[in-house]
């Protein structure tokens, strides 16, 4: 693959140098292919303009009564989640077949960790403060890091401002077949300034009670959580220059109950509980320097995982317990939007360290206890250097780029792009055409590397890191097209597009699940020598008066080529079809359906995840002006997975755990 890369990195500085002397102007900037999901227009704030970037606004959180990110990213056509439900149900993204640690979650333009030992739990994020999500997929995001192959989830915060804001917002959801599973949130949010200082304070609870859908089995569909989060961000002006620092906190609090076998016929129960706490620091300054934009950011994050395991049902005492402590800092230097000549020029430098620490302590009897180091301190840096250049000839928007990486364990490497678009109208009509080439390049992760859990008495499994992974390599190929038209009276609107993939990934890491020895069941990080993912992705919507509507739909093909099986857990189609209509000026109705394709769920592709469809009827109510109530009844159908039996076979169902529930919320603008 390197070889190729050395090909394509020749080719971008062919293609640049050819035709640099024929640039025009940068009149058109702010002409990006950017698609609203939501009516309010906004602007992205990533550096890729010339690529298709799909955007959540917070209006259409509000419309369709999200309240986690988990949720809302599967509207964006080629986008899905991946359970754990092994312990903490925690959903990590998947874009164009690449899993959790090729998807490179961001907040406000800085990459962040993970927030979960199992990555970056998107579930745990609470719309409460997202101001949009920006999406982009594949190979034009390659630019951002390492971590972005398959694409990039920009998380882009409120703010404060100069007005005195609070709003509060409560709601509550409880499934019609039990009386247990009963779903909580409370959300807030306060901004205002004091002094020369603009203040932000935002809060999140979600709850949720344990339940099951067997009675007669111990072991249960829905676990006991607790999620928070806390955001805080103090911004001041000095001059062109901004300063501002930001504070996440996310606190996690989940309680699961499994079974063992006892006997050959009986089983008892199993308490797990992890509690995970996430702190994310970040201090920086922004602003107008010279011609370009200057922006410069350091950035802490501490992240503690506990793992509490009652193995044995027949002792009093917690047999184990596992802490994991993730560290990582970066400090990331950025010169954005400098005019050289017909040209605006971005480059940026960035160091980032990861550590990880893991120890386990046992305790056999009453007076026996043992602590070990499973992972004592194992750290993982790196040096990154990134050049990206945007122009304009005639209707043509052409931005070539490259990141150089230097990795003290795996050396140096440059991952060259190119994205080009082209814009025109006729009547009505409005066309974009994109096209993005480009190379991909991760170094495994630390967790990769070095993570370990031993799940034996629970489910009889093991996850062990892997020191010897090599890193990934991709080139990847995006091709789209875009049409837009608008009735002369603006009263309809229609827009259809569809976008061609193809990705070509050697080594690629994902989790395996190895031979079992009858008594456990190992999985480790390995490396797939040659997988591709292809597919395409189509979206339609619309609107004419007070109607609107949303089709969209995907095939992702994702193939281990040495054995030419499906990559597991990778669904190969996925649609969404919503409808909206403003029955009056203070009520609003929508439909929401969603089709999940069936996946593997082992690489032997014997073991089926079967397909599902659900859908949600919603309501939203302005009862004043500064007060919203919402209601909605979710999965209709009640589609849900089969009942968890007591067993020590694995069950494979990415079906919903949870039925058909009423949803009822209020948001209530206090100031």
């Amino acid at each position: 693959m390197s070889n190729k890369c050395n090909l394509i990195a020749t080719f971008v500085a062919t293609t640049f140098l050819s035709i640099y002397l024929r640039a025009e102007p940068v009149s058109h900037k702010n002409q990006g292919l950017i698609e609203v999901i939501g009516n309010k227009e906004v602007h992205s704030g990533l550096v890729d303009a010339p690529v298709k970037v799909e955007i959540l606004s917070e209006e259409y959180f509000n419309e369709q009564q999200y309240q986690d990110l988990s949720v809302a990213v599967k509207d964006i056509p080629g986008v899905t989640t991946l359970s754990s439900d092994l312990r903490t149900q925690a959903k990590t993204p998947v874009i164009q077949g690449f899993g959790e640690n090729s998807v490179l979650v961001m907040i406000d333009g800085v990459p962040v960790g993970q927030n979960s030992s199992f990555g970056f739990d998107l579930s745990q994020v609470a719309t409460s403060n997202i101001e949009r999500v920006e999406v982009i997929k594949g190979a034009s995001s390659s630019l951002y890091g390492s971590q972005a192959m398959g694409g990039v989830i920009n998380i882009v915060t409120k703010k404060g401002s100069d007005k005195t804001r609070l709003e509060l917002e409560a709601s509550a959801s409880q499934m019609t077949q039990t009386s247990d599973g009963r779903l909580k949130n409370l959300k807030g949010h306060f901004e205002k300034k004091l002094f020369s200082y603009q203040m932000k304070m935002t809060y999140s609870l979600r709850e949720q009670d344990q339940f099951d859908l067997d009675d007669q089995s111990i072991i249960k569909d829905g676990t006991d959580f607790r999620r928070q989060q806390f955001g805080l961000r103090i911004d001041r002006n000095f001059g062109k220059l901004s300063t501002f620092f930001d504070l996440l906190y996310f606190k996690g609090n989940i309680e699961s109950y499994s079974s063992r076998p006892l006997s050959s016929n009986s089983f008892g129960k199993i308490q797990n509980i992890t509690e995970t706490d996430n702190l994310n620091l970040k201090l920086g300054t922004q602003g107008k320097l010279g011609k370009g934009e200057f922006r410069g950011i350091i950035n802490i994050e501490d992240n503690d995982d506990l793992l509490i395991l009652s193995d044995r049902p027949e002792t009093p005492f917690i047999e184990t317990k596992k802490l994991t402590d993730f560290k990582g800092k970066r400090v990331d230097i950025q010169y954005r939007d400098y005019e050289l000549g017909q040209h605006s020029i971005t480059t940026g430098l960035l160091y980032r360290e990861s550590l990880v620490d893991q120890r386990t302590i046992s305790q056999s009897t009453p007076e026996l206890i043992v602590e070990t180091s499973d992972v004592e301190n194992k750290r993982v840096s790196s040096y990154e250097a990134f050049l990206q250049d945007n122009f304009w000839i005639d209707s043509f928007e052409i931005s070539p780029g490259a990141r150089y990486q230097y990795d003290k364990d795996f050396g140096s490497h440059v991952a060259p792009k190119i994205n080009i678009s082209h814009f025109s109208d006729y009547k009505n009509f409005g066309f974009k055409t994109w096209a993005s080439v480009g190379t991909g390049y991760r170094a495994p992760s630390v967790k990769e590397r070095f993570f370990t859990l031993d799940h034996t008495s629970l489910a009889n499994y093991i996850v062990e890191g892997n020191p010897d992974l090599k890193p990934e390599e991709s080139l990847s190929f995006q091709l789209g097209q875009e049409i837009k038209w608008e009735s002369s009276s603006k009263q309809s609107q229609m827009n259809l597009y569809g976008n061609l993939f193809f990705n070509k990934i050697s080594n690629l890491i994902e989790i395996n699940q190895g031979q079992s020895d009858g008594s456990q069941t190992i999985f480790t990080y390995d490396n797939f020598d040659k997988v591709t993912s292809k597919g395409i992705e189509i979206g339609l919507k619309g609107s004419y008066q007070k109607l609107n509507f949303r089709l969209n739909g995907s095939y992702t093909e994702t193939v281990d080529r040495t054995t030419d099986l499906i990559i597991a857990n990778r669904p190969l189609y996925l649609g969404m079809f919503s409808l909206g209509y403003k029955l009056t000026d203070k009520i609003s109705l929508l439909s929401l359906t969603r089709y999940n394709g069936k996946s593997y769920a082992d690489k032997e592709n014997e073991q089926i995840s079967k397909s599902f469809l659900t859908t949600d009827i919603k309501v939203n109510y302005d009862i004043t002006q500064n007060l919203t109530s919402f209601l909605s009844i979710n999965n209709i159908f009640n589609e849900t997975k089969d009942p968890a039996q007591d067993t020590v076979t694995p069950q494979f169902d990415g079906r919903p755990n949870r039925g058909t529930e009423i949803f009822l919320g209020f948001r209530l603008r206090a100031i």
